[in-house]
């Protein structure tokens, strides 16, 4: 979930234009009529201070995909992402259901709310199978 936390509204459009770099790792070819999607949900959002939402960031279209890296930037002078971890020192986003969790390893779940960056990586783990269609790939 995110917070607002300063005076202005915020429109999470923009956000949507901060991904910095999305990687999605597939096993087998690269085939021209297979274009994954990644989609922010909601595209649009506006909230005023305090107030909280969910952003789903969602994949579509998608083969063969083993493993994939997110990093997302924010303005972390108007939005925080809140943490859904407080055990772990740094402050955790949900895992999607896109990949499977029992069949792999996450190598960074990560916001930091004063530098503005989001980074989370997943990989599957030999024997799993590669995850192909729609799915979520992370919340927050």
């Amino acid at each position: 979930m995110i917070r607002l936390s300063t005076a202005r509204k915020f429109t999470f459009a923009g956000f949507a234009l901060l991904c910095i770099a999305i990687i999605l790792c597939g096993t087998g070819q690269l085939q021209a009529q297979n274009t994954a999607v990644v989609l922010l949900e909601p595209q649009t959002l506006s909230l005023d201070q305090g107030q909280t939402s969910s952003v789903v960031v969602r994949i579509e279209g998608a083969a063969n995909v083993y493993g994939v890296q997110l990093e997302l930037s924010f303005d972390a002078g108007k939005i925080k992402v809140l943490d859904v971890d407080e055990a772990k020192p740094v402050v955790q986003i949900v895992p999607g259901d896109f990949l499977a969790l029992d069949e792999g390893f996450i190598a960074a779940n990560e916001a930091n709310n004063e530098t503005g960056q989001l980074t989370y990586a997943l990989t599957l783990l030999d024997p799993a199978e590669p995850a192909s269609g729609a799915g979520t790939l992370v919340e927050f």
